[in-house]
């Protein structure tokens, strides 16, 4: 049984992570901005971001840190301010959290930080490796960045700690983001991809991404910058039609084209319309196994089961 800390252990992911984690038998703590309470047999600690504040007792006998944290990025448009805040929950969350492993931290002997495939920027249908260069617009920035800071982590520290680095896809959850999301516009007739429609996509099943984070978790040793995403990308098409498929409803209507993408979500269409086909080999390298390595059996437990 190990102690994990949890930044971000609210969101999405995090929760589906903890819950997991707890029917495992390893003991969950969060960070949140709200402290000094207890939840579903969690223990949540206060931390603020812009007072550079984190309780010192969330990393008492806490083996483990798992850095999910940052401002949603889809949730709003993006104008200035919120791209500024979509930067700084991230690239400044880590940073809090590495500088006070440095000083209260003594028995974290592993950092998990998430970072995205939007590192790697609009690629068409070039393969892309943990190698690849990275790209120029603003996620990629950010994920540049955001990965930088959880790097420090290996200078900042006197004991030795393992160090992964997770870029995530596109999340397929039930309980929430883009999967949710467009299966009710489906349901609704008016499923439709992102203009031009053959752009891939690369995923990955909530199942899985909370499995490979606790693979890493329980396996010390195991550490480096991995992809989190299926072995199989899809395009946007393939993904939305399927859906559909299976929701025996129609899939009549064209890519919503750019311009429509644009005046609905300003900048933030670029991520929608981005092709990015990205490879996992290395995480399985290491001996980790999908469960839903392709989008037929991912949809089949999402959408059956």
């Amino acid at each position: 049984m190990k102690q994990i800390l949890i930044a971000g252990g609210s969101g999405l992911i995090g929760s589906s992570l903890a819950k997991r984690l707890k029917a495992k038998g390893h003991k969950v703590s969060f960070l949140s901005r709200k402290g000094g309470r207890k939840q579903s047999g969690v223990d949540i600690y206060e931390w603020d971001i812009r007072r550079s504040y984190i309780e010192g007792k969330a990393f008492e006998n806490t083996q483990v840190v798992v850095n999910l944290s940052g401002a949603g990025i889809t949730d709003r448009r993006w104008n200035e301010k919120r791209k500024r805040e979509i930067y700084d929950s991230r690239i400044n969350g880590t940073r809090l959290l590495v500088d006070h492993i440095k000083k209260h931290g003594h028995k974290v002997k592993k950092l998990i930080s998430a970072s995205a495939i939007g590192i790697y920027g609009e690629r068409s249908d070039e393969i892309l490796f943990e190698d690849s260069t990275p790209g120029d617009d603003f996620l990629a920035r950010i994920c540049c960045d955001w990965e930088k800071e959880a790097e420090k982590i290996k200078s900042a520290t006197s004991n030795n700690v393992y160090l992964a680095i997770l870029r995530i896809g596109l999340v397929l959850s039930q309980r929430g983001g883009y999967f949710k999301r467009i299966k009710k516009f489906i349901k609704w007739w008016m499923g439709a991809p992102a203009s031009p429609g053959n752009q891939y996509q690369s995923w990955i099943h909530m199942e899985d991404l909370c499995n490979m984070i606790i693979y890493l978790i329980e396996n010390d040793q195991t550490e480096g910058t991995f992809n989190a995403v299926a072995s199989e990308p899809a395009t946007a098409h393939d993904i939305v039609s399927n859906i559909a498929e299976r929701l025996r409803k129609p899939y009549i209507l064209p890519p919503i084209p750019l311009w429509a993408l644009k005046l609905l979500f300003g900048e933030m269409a670029d991520i929608l319309t981005a092709s990015q086909y990205v490879n996992n080999e290395k995480i399985r390298e290491t001996g980790f196994k999908f469960k839903y390595p392709d989008l037929n059996s991912s949809l089949n437990n999402l959408i059956l089961e």
